[in-house]
């Protein structure tokens, strides 16, 4: 069982959402789930993004993997940008959804695997990268 995860920048914030369901209940995470069969892993990073925020992203580039502690299965991590509109929570799956300033994700209670994938992360020089061009 195979899922993605969205890391979506914008202007040194990186929007998150507290999960209103298992697994991670009340954990900040970057929106995410499972792929469904038929439809490739950037599907599945956009889908799993509009199902969790109500935004449309844009897929840039893939970032690494990681393995669910639960589940032992590999997610991958896409940096994504949004197409416009609003982040709103979308029950069951989100309770609440924010723009983090980067310097604010040590402070949220992040599942360890993501936290280990993301400190790491230079998300400034990410975004500098991903949207120096037309943005």
């Amino acid at each position: 069982m195979t899922g993605t995860l969205a890391i979506i920048l914008r202007e040194g914030e990186v929007l998150m959402i507290r999960r209103g369901v298992e697994p991670h209940l009340g954990y900040w995470c970057p929106p995410g789930g499972v792929h469904e069969e038929g439809e490739s892993l950037e599907e599945t990073a956009r889908r799993e993004a509009k199902e969790e925020t109500g935004l449309d992203v844009e897929v840039i580039e893939k970032l690494g993997k990681v393995i669910g502690p639960i589940t032992g299965s590999p997610h991958t991590l896409y940096l994504c940008a949004s197409k416009g509109g609003s982040p709103k929570p979308v029950p069951p799956e989100s309770t609440e959804v924010r723009w983090i300033p980067y310097e604010e994700l040590p402070e949220l209670l992040i599942p360890p695997f993501i936290r280990d994938f993301l400190d790491p992360l230079d998300l400034r020089g990410l975004e500098r990268r991903a949207f120096s061009e037309g943005d």
